[in-house]
């Protein structure tokens, strides 16, 4: 294999693009790869607004050096990949294009990574001379990975569709052998365990679930909602405001949870939900860990998301921004035993088969070698 430059983010934070590029640098060292990791994730902590303006700036202008430097113990004519996770927004557009040109001039095989669905909104948005070197430099490029076959798209008059290559996101070696050993769960006499894990944005639909507590705690439905994730900016209900002005006896919020803790929410929930609503989402990891623990997920139909979960066949799809329509497909699981244990099964057995670090690192590894 090529020596592999990797430009991408790697935790902290946890975040879907950080999660996969560790799941890549763990299964690149079970190979014995020889590889560098620019992290694009790095934070400065330094009290001032200004001041962390100033050091990311500095920071963004000096990643072609930092590339460059990390290559220079390589040999003069080592074969090297350059592998960059693509920004998603005009200001990351510009960070990337220096790298990008760097790696031109280099004259370096170059892979992009798209992890998300907002490419294209944000290219759409740029200013007009910078969609067209951004232009440029995708068909300088030799493949471009989105995370599924309708994300596609995003690149619909960009580039050829030659150049696009197809990575599903994987869950974590630690969870899929956690998973792999639970045996299945007796039927519980208490109702269903209603589980929700991503960050506290309003698109990811946190409020929608608060809601549709609410509404089951009104009809007296033998539900329990845990809701876990980090509160952000953009977090306009806090889920402890809510639950205490609704008095509502039926919901936790744990915050942000990490490593066995979050293994045992999955482990001992019935039902996953996500009831995303951003248009532009790509292939959210935490329903394939959702699956990986045999759990149905009742979701929506944004982004990437129909073309790992199928309506009644890994879970339920709802419309988004309904708690309504939440609360009636966490009855029919309730009522729909059968249908219940049929998704289980099926969910575990496809997540063992197609989303694990194994799967996700040998792909993108097969990639790199077809270059």
């Amino acid at each position: 294999m090529k020596n592999l430059l990797l430009i991408a983010s790697y935790p902290p934070p946890i975040a879907g693009q950080s999660i996969a590029t560790r799941m890549l640098v763990d299964y690149l060292k079970t190979q014995s790869a020889t590889f560098e990791l620019v992290d694009l994730s790095k934070k400065f902590n330094l009290g001032s607004p200004l001041l962390g303006v100033i050091c990311r700036a500095g920071r963004v202008a000096g990643l072609p050096m930092e590339a460059w430097s990390r290559t220079r113990k390589w040999k003069k004519d080592a074969a090297v990949l350059f592998y960059l996770q693509l920004g998603q927004s005009p200001q990351a557009m510009l960070r990337d294009l220096p790298l990008l040109e760097f790696a031109h001039r280099k004259k370096w095989p170059i892979v992009l990574h798209v992890h998300g669905g907002s490419f294209r909104v944000a290219y759409d948005r740029a200013p007009g001379l910078l969609r067209i070197l951004v232009k440029r430099a995708l068909n300088r490029a030799d493949k471009i990975i989105v995370l599924s076959e309708s994300l596609k798209v995003m690149f619909d008059g960009l580039v050829d569709d030659n150049k696009l290559a197809v990575v599903a996101n994987g869950a974590e070696q630690s969870l899929v052998k956690y998973a792999r050993k639970l045996k299945p769960k007796p039927e519980s006499a208490e109702g269903m365990r209603v589980l929700f894990v991503s960050n506290l944005i309003k698109s990811k639909g946190y409020q929608t679930v608060l809601e549709a507590a609410l509404l089951a705690q009104q009809q007296k439905l033998p539900l329990h909602f845990v809701l876990a994730g980090h509160i952000t900016e953009t977090t306009t209900v806090h889920p402890d405001v809510f639950i205490e002005q609704h008095n509502l006896k039926n919901v936790e919020f744990l915050g942000p949870v990490h490593g066995q803790e979050k293994l045992g929410l999955f482990e001992n929930a019935d039902i996953f939900v996500l009831p995303i609503s951003f248009e532009t989402e790509g292939q959210p990891i935490s329903i394939i860990e959702a699956m990986h623990f045999g759990l149905p997920v009742i979701t929506t139909r944004k982004g990437g998301i129909p073309d790992i979960v199928k309506d009644r066949e890994n879970g339920l799809i709802i419309d988004p921004k309904s708690p309504i329509q939440l609360v009636d497909a966490l009855k029919d699981m309730l009522v729909n035993k059968e249908l219940r244990r049929a998704i289980s099964l099926h969910n575990s057995r496809e997540a063992q088969e197609l989303y694990t670090a194994e799967v996700h690192g040998k792909t993108m590894c097969d990639l790199f070698e077809s270059i």
